[in-house]
């Protein structure tokens, strides 16, 4: 078998949610990267000659097995390596994984995240013999008919240059990033493309145009260096266009992307522009000129500017049925959409979701058959939406046809307010419910800067930022979401943080709220399958420790055996990037993986693996939850090193 992939590997996959779609599934080959392919078109792939490895099997017979289709199901369940060792199987085999394999390539440029030990010099020889094999792969990728017409979507990311090896990062971009545009064309069933902190000049941009089978097109803070006019035998068959800036967004040709599309074919378009005033704007004039036939996603960032275009567009999109709202954190105003007027009954009349700010959803949502509702955040400044925003968008809705609510940046008290509203129009198709709690001060408006501070000191750059997956750093951040195991009581008591000693009161917290939902005393949707409410670490007030995660999860556990029997899926406690929900099965057990808990052997010594609650089993003299950690594969323990911990009631004080 060939050695394992540098760190520049091209081969990969988005960390992040598709900007056209939903987020991939966890288990596909993208996960990590792939063994790396050498450029030479006789160099063996997974280890089989290549006339043996790509050989087409009948016609009729693939047709006949639907491999494609059936392929795309194995991978959900399978791990890279594991779809690797059927492709060395036999040739037929090989011919249906590599569709998978392929389907999606990631190249990104060079970051040197490794080299901090390298003076300059080293780095620099790094550089370029990353740089090499790159451009190799690059070739070799595309010079291969059966590989390249199975690609479906490439990503080529060059903005992770660092200030300190700026010199060595630009001589890796000048070498790769030209030879990545010069092998594009040979993908010719390439559907998707995006491309982030790139440079564009005409030559690239001019690539972009004859690709023949794209349809969906994004520019991420990209530069566009020179004025592009598109030829009328492009193929201006766009259905979706994304377009994002930089904070240090200064383009003058900002009017580039839209040459790329005709408006009225477009189906998604996605305008994250905060740096940038002028692009939504002719973006929005743009669509305006087409009518917006076929337009069916909308997402936007708003600016004083393009809040009435916005509206005025939405009168004409016949077919929207996603729409997005991003609020500028730093400069929005309630009153851009208070001084709107509310959209006509003809309007959007399929529009089936909204996320954004509960202003904008008053003069969207009513009268349209939203089925997904997201409440968002209206800025730093103005931290929270205020609570009688929110209640009358929810006011608004039809409970016939909501299947899923989510409220962001949510206060205790506000909580108990919009979830009593909740069960008095009932919704009776709800199945997601989402509430995360950010308990900021009452009376305390934080600045941006002292916001971020307070994210720094709280949870640390590279938690916030950076999905690290270093398994000490994730441990850490893992168990700082805990208090230490004293007692695990609630109760009231004294809290001194930055602005002096203050009450932080059981009765009006994080606790008290989950305690109320799961004994009954406050009610939600009975036909609820996912909840979560989880507590930002930024503005926590009372101690959580792992025993109050317990017995909440067992108070939740017995209302979905008694009034909630869809309940499935549930997420509390202290939040962070590593959290995962607890997930019920067949069998009443609730599981959540990658769990870490200190031993009662030492505080030094920790355990990683799998939580599992067992449900009471009276037959056998236990009436309590038992709550055993199942140790990780690769863990050295045994049966007798897992911990079991009882519970036998809830009782909160």
């Amino acid at each position: 078998m060939p050695s394992q992939p540098s760190s520049n590997s091209i081969i990969g996959q988005f960390s992040t949610q598709s900007i056209f779609g939903h987020p991939s599934s966890p288990t596909t080959i993208f996960g990590q990267p792939i063994t790396p392919i050498s450029a030479h078109p006789s160099t063996p792939i997974f280890g089989q000659p290549p006339t043996s490895i790509f050989g087409q099997p009948p016609a009729d017979r693939f047709k006949r097995w639907q491999l494609p289709e059936l392929w795309e199901i194995i991978a959900k369940y399978c791990t890279p390596a594991d779809l690797e060792a059927l492709a060395l199987t036999c040739s037929f085999l090989c011919y249906a994984v590599r569709r998978v394999l392929f389907k999606e390539l990631i190249f990104e440029v060079d970051h040197g995240e490794d080299y901090e030990d390298l003076d300059v010099q080293g780095v620099k020889r790094l550089y370029q013999d990353r740089a090499a094999r790159a451009v190799e792969r690059l070739r070799g990728l595309a010079s291969r008919d059966v590989i390249a017409e199975s690609v479906r979507k490439w990503h080529c990311d060059g903005s992770h240059i660092p200030e300190e090896y700026e010199g060595a990062s630009k001589e890796y971009y000048r070498a790769t990033i030209p030879i990545f545009f010069q092998t594009l064309d040979n993908y010719r069933l390439l559907k998707t493309l995006t491309l982030v902190g790139l440079q564009l000049d005409e030559k690239e941009l001019a690539t972009i145009e004859g690709l023949q089978s794209l349809e969906r097109l994004a520019f991420d803070g990209c530069n566009f260096k020179t004025s592009f006019i598109a030829t009328d035998h492009g193929p201006l068959r766009l259905k979706g266009l994304v377009v994002a800036d930089e904070e240090d967004f200064n383009s003058p040709h900002e009017h580039e992307p839209f040459m790329f599309c005709e408006p009225e074919r477009l189906e998604h378009v996605v305008l994250n522009c905060r740096h940038s005033e002028n692009l939504p704007v002719m973006m929005l004039e743009m669509l305006m000129s087409g009518k917006c036939a076929s337009l069916v996603v909308l997402e936007i960032t708003v600016h004083e500017e393009t809040t009435s275009l916005l509206m005025e567009l939405l009168e004409q999109c016949p077919r929207l049925e996603d729409l997005t709202i991003n609020e500028d954190p730093n400069a929005f105003e309630r009153e851009w959409f208070i001084d709107c007027e509310d959209l006509t009954e003809e309007a959007c009349p399929g529009l089936s979701e909204f996320a954004g700010p509960a202003v904008a959803a008053i003069r969207i949502i009513k009268g349209r058959p939203i089925q997904r509702l997201y409440i968002r955040g209206c800025g730093v400044h103005d931290y929270y939406c205020p609570i009688e925003d929110i209640c009358q968008a929810v006011g608004y809705l039809d409970a016939e046809r909501v299947t899923e609510l989510f409220f962001e940046y949510t206060k205790t008290g506000e909580a108990r307010q919009l979830l009593h509203l909740i069960d008095k129009l009932q919704f009776p198709n709800l199945r997601t419910l989402a509430l995360p709690i950010d308990d900021q001060q009452d009376g305390v408006q934080l600045t941006l800067e002292e916001t971020l501070q307070m994210s720094l000191n709280v949870l640390g750059m590279d938690d916030e930022w950076h999905k690290d997956q270093d398994i000490m750093h994730i441990m850490e951040q893992y168990m700082s979401c805990y208090d230490d195991y004293a007692g695990g009581k609630l109760a009231d008591y004294k809290l001194q943080d930055a602005r002096g000693e203050r009450n932080a009161r059981y009765a009006d917290g994080y606790l008290r709220l989950l305690a109320d939902i799961a004994s009954g005393a406050l009610s939600i949707p009975k036909n609820i399958v996912r909840f979560h409410m989880t507590q930002s670490r930024i503005f926590k007030r009372l101690e959580f420790t792992i025993y109050h995660e317990f017995a909440l999860l067992a108070a939740f556990a017995d209302i979905a055996t008694s009034r909630m029997k869809n309940l499935s899926s549930v997420s509390i406690g202290i939040e962070n990037i590593h959290h995962k929900p607890w997930e019920r099965n067949s069998e009443d057990q609730w599981t959540k993986p990658g769990v870490f808990l200190r031993s009662e052997e030492g505080p030094e010594v920790v355990l990683t693996g799998k939580l599992v609650m067992f449900p009471p089993r009276p037959n056998a003299g236990s009436r309590g939850y038992r709550f055993v950690l199942v140790p990780d594969a690769h863990h050295p323990g045994d049966d007798s090193k897992r911990a079991f911990i009882y519970l036998n009631e809830i009782s909160p004080e």
